[in-house]
């Protein structure tokens, strides 16, 4: 039926189609089953209903050269057909004598009818182009190569007209629009001019900026490794010194590297950064929007390889020398006793000789607090500072954590003596009574990240040389003031 005279709304172009990619895959769908190739159907329906074919192509995507230009002959079967009903539509809009149509109607029929013929021409000229295999096997190579851009917006496009999940059409005024998925993991379907769809498709994925030893992830990496801030803070016992990665410095490095704000121009989804937050970070896109998170992902993978030590250093009685080493350890935290990862020398009484043998034993130590209440020989109130260590000992197949308790000596150091006795054999319950249930906890955990690490499960190595006569000069009787808690600890091979 004709269109009434006048009517020259009816004849205005339409909106574009809109798509969802469910829309497409039924489509597909029906191309396959009209084709005869039911098997590959109902696949693409499958996959299609477990919502998870596009979402994870862009991992398993590969790019055929042959069939990619079987796809693009498929875009021109359809192209030529819609030109064609178009072509004959507005052709006998301009024949009509029957006065139906304006001469407005006439016009745009005419200017329609010149638009689809020049269009349809170009066309047909990009798909014959003899440079079209050419680029889509260069595109073939880089994708084989393996060094690419896996989440390339332009490759989506690619991957969308390989598996057949796209629509194209030549419009009534001869525009042709190519509807396919934005990009990988997504579900939101663009309509794209023939001409910028076709350059992207023959355009290959951009290099991979992120991974590998040049890229910008190891380069965030090794910047971050050397941004710290160093500083000290002590209670007149210990002093505790902490390197940390400089959030601030960071953040400077961050502006001057990457830039203070999101900018289009330079944040393009092709470049490194773009990349690296959707690879990396795994944001939807770079923009104004993920700015923030980007940024803050950014300084927490700069802070990974960055110096975080708490280490704690014990005021000794004098400046001597001793055979002590304290640092390392430390959780990081601002709370007072802390434990800390020691080499202190450790009496061993073995229970065969009753001599008395000395190791330097690593371990993890932290100063008691609780008040035990002891006094000393002559009934006074013990005043000097008590540690206790956990250590690694034990005889041959019975390995474990035992502790003992440390006191300074005047030269510099800590010796210690073992609290296991016949009815604690590690010590454990004997170090309680010196100790918060809170520095309980906090040694207990520290101890079992220490020993956790097999290269720390080491019995300690024999003191050969001389040590300074207060070594031996310790008193130790207000600590041990019961027979039943005398150490007898076995003699053991020690490394």
């Amino acid at each position: 039926m004709a269109i009434p005279q006048g009517n020259f709304v009816a004849l205005q172009a339409l909106k574009p189609k809109e798509y969802k990619i469910g829309d497409l895959y039924l489509q597909m769908t029906d191309y396959l089953i009209k084709k005869g190739e039911a098997q590959k159907a109902a696949q693409l329906k499958a996959a299609e209903e477990r919502n998870k074919y596009w979402d994870e192509v862009g991992n398993e995507f590969k790019i055929e050269a042959v069939n990619s230009a079987g796809r693009i002959n498929v875009l021109n079967e359809k192209i030529f057909k819609n030109a064609w009903d178009e072509n004959d539509k507005n052709k006998r809009i301009l024949q009509d004598r029957s006065g139906y149509y304006s001469e407005a109607d006439k016009e745009l029929a005419r200017q329609r009818l010149t638009n689809i013929q020049k269009n349809y021409i170009a066309f047909t000229k990009s798909v014959s182009d003899p440079n079209l295999i050419k680029d889509v096997n260069a595109k073939l190579e880089k994708v084989n190569s393996g060094n690419y851009f896996k989440l390339d917006p332009d490759l989506a496009k690619n991957a969308a007209v390989e598996m057949g999940i796209y629509d194209a059409e030549m419009n009534q005024d001869g525009d042709i629009k190519v509807y396919s998925p934005t990009k990988f993991g997504s579900n939101d379907v663009s309509a794209q001019d023939w001409n910028e769809f076709l350059t992207a498709y023959r355009t290959p994925p951009a290099d991979d900026l992120v991974n590998g030893k040049n890229g910008v992830y190891q380069l965030l990496l090794d910047e971050g490794s050397k941004i710290k801030d160093d500083w000290e803070r002590g209670d007149g016992v210990t002093t505790k010194s902490i390197t940390q990665f400089s959030k601030q410095r960071g953040e400077t490095f961050f502006n001057s590297l990457i830039g203070e704000k999101y900018n289009p121009n330079i944040h393009t989804p092709k470049s490194e950064w773009g990349q690296l937050a959707v690879t990396s970070f795994g944001l939807p896109e770079l923009n104004e929007k993920t700015w923030d998170e980007f940024k803050k992902k950014t300084l927490e993978t700069m802070a990974i390889q960055a110096e975080n030590v708490s280490k704690v250093n014990v005021k000794l009685p004098s400046d001597g020398g001793g055979n002590v080493r304290t640092g390392g350890g430390g959780s990081g935290d601002d709370s007072e006793n802390e434990p800390i990862i020691a080499d202190n020398v450790i009496e061993l009484i073995p229970s065969t000789t009753g001599k008395k043998t000395n190791y330097l034993q690593t371990g993890v130590m932290i100063r008691g607090s609780k008040d035990t209440g002891k006094t000393d020989r002559y009934g006074n109130a013990i005043k000097q500072p008590v540690w206790i260590k956990s250590y690694w000992g034990g005889g041959k197949g019975n390995e474990k954590a035992y502790y003992a308790i440390m006191l300074p000596t005047k030269s510099g150091g800590f010796k210690g003596k073992p609290l296991s006795s016949k009815y604690d054999k590690q010590g454990f319950q004997a170090a309680r009574k010196y100790l918060t249930d809170k520095e309980v906890e906090k040694l207990v955990k520290k101890q079992s990240e220490f020993f956790s690490n097999p290269q720390n499960r080491q019995f300690g190595r024999l003191i050969t040389e001389q040590l300074p006569q207060d070594y031996n000069e310790v008193d130790f009787t207000p600590y041990f003031n019961t027979s039943s808690n005398k150490p007898k600890i076995k003699t053991t091979s020690r490394k």
